[in-house]
C-alpha cells in the first residue's frame, strides 16, 4: 500500500484488497480549495467514489468514518442478520 496514505485508511483498503472482486486503485483528489484532504477510490471500469479524509477523532473514529464511507466496497456486517463478520482490517487475505 502507498506510505503516503493515512494509517487510519490502511486497514479498511486491506479489507478491500482481501475480499472485494472489484479492487480499486486510490488517488489524492487534487484539489486545494478543501479544507479536508479527499481521495478517490477507482475502479478498472473508471467509476469511482470519494472519501474526505477527517482528521476529527481518534484512530478508532477515524477508521470507523473510513469504513463507512466505502460500504459500497466492502461490508464487515451481513445485513441480513447484522451480525459482525469481521473486525475493520480483520477479513483474511484471499488467493488470486
Amino acid at each position: 500500500m502507498d506510505e503516503a496514505l493515512p494509517p487510519t485508511l490502511r486497514p479498511v483498503l486491506k479489507d478491500l484488497y482481501a475480499d472485494c472482486a472489484v479492487r480499486p486503485t486510490v488517488r489524492f483528489a487534487d484539489v486545494q480549495s478543501w479544507e479536508e484532504p479527499f481521495l478517490w477510490l477507482h475502479a478498472p471500469d473508471g467509476s469511482g467514489q470519494g472519501l474526505a479524509l477527517r482528521r476529527k477523532g481518534d484512530a478508532a473514529h477515524q477508521i470507523a468514518d473510513f469504513a463507512d464511507q466505502v460500504q459500497e466496497w466492502a461490508v464487515w456486517v451481513c445485513p441480513q442478520t447484522k451480525k459482525v463478520t469481521a473486525a475493520i482490517g480483520g477479513l483474511p487475505v484471499r488467493d488470486g
